[in-house]
């Protein structure tokens, strides 16, 4: 079990945090914690912690409107506060969607997002949801019931689905990152990172502006993984 996870489990037993809508007491949480969450006008960042005095001070920009949102950047700097006391932390929203282990980083900014994937969506209530199919309409259903985002929700799920998933974060139309299912990855199949996405995907369409069904559509494999391990005919949803 990573730290991250450790983290939030001892958390979550900590404040006896069995009903899940507890959680919905996020700034309450992190006040019994030490911490006290307000508003403020953050130049380039989305969130900051400061330890400088007691109670530490979560500041959270006032610009971020979307609950969800807010609600991952205030986990996201309990987890500093949790993990990373030494460190005074201004976090962007490139750091809120830090999901790729760098190799020689201690990677704070991927165990602050963990942490707060962790404790908004604990394995003791998420976990046995995953056994559904994925879809895009059922990553909104989970994402609306734990009030956190899409992508938020469809990463937690690769912790958990028997399936083999990977959600991809593609960006400026190349794909970025990718986190997978451990199905996936005993498959031994790699998305093919920075790599510009296929013309015949759904994820083009986003990036020409077209409506993106939510409904899966069957594909090439080499679409989007590296050459490997499966047929050269294969297809995918």
């Amino acid at each position: 079990m990573s730290i991250s996870i450790s983290a939030a489990n001892k958390l979550l037993d900590a404040l006896s945090i069995t009903p899940y809508d507890l959680l919905e007491h996020l700034d309450e949480i992190a006040r019994v914690r030490g911490a006290l969450v307000v508003e403020g006008d953050l130049d380039g960042s989305e969130a900051r912690l400061n330890m400088a005095g007691k109670p530490a001070i979560i500041t959270v920009a006032r610009r971020v409107t979307d609950i969800p949102r807010r609600r991952f950047s205030t986990a996201h700097e309990l987890g500093h506060l949790e993990m990373h006391r030494w460190k005074v932390t201004l976090c962007t929203s490139t750091d809120m969607m830090e999901w790729n282990v760098k190799e020689g980083s201690q990677n704070l900014e991927l165990e602050a997002n963990e942490f707060a994937a962790a404790l908004l969506m604990p394995e003791r209530f998420f976990g046995s949801l995953c056994e559904e199919e994925p879809s895009i309409d059922y990553f909104i259903e989970l994402a609306d019931q734990f009030r956190v985002s899409l992508t938020a929700a469809a990463i937690r799920y690769t912790n958990f689905t028997p399936e083999p998933v990977a959600i991809v974060l593609s960006q400026d139309g190349f794909i970025k990152w990718f986190r997978a299912s451990r199905e996936f990855e005993e498959m031994k199949l790699f998305v093919d990172v920075r790599s510009r996405v296929y013309p015949g995907s759904r994820a083009r369409l986003f990036f020409e502006g077209k409506t993106m069904p939510t409904t899966p559509k069957r594909i090439a494999a080499d679409a989007w993984l590296r050459p490997g391990n499966y047929n050269r005919d294969a297809t995918y949803s």
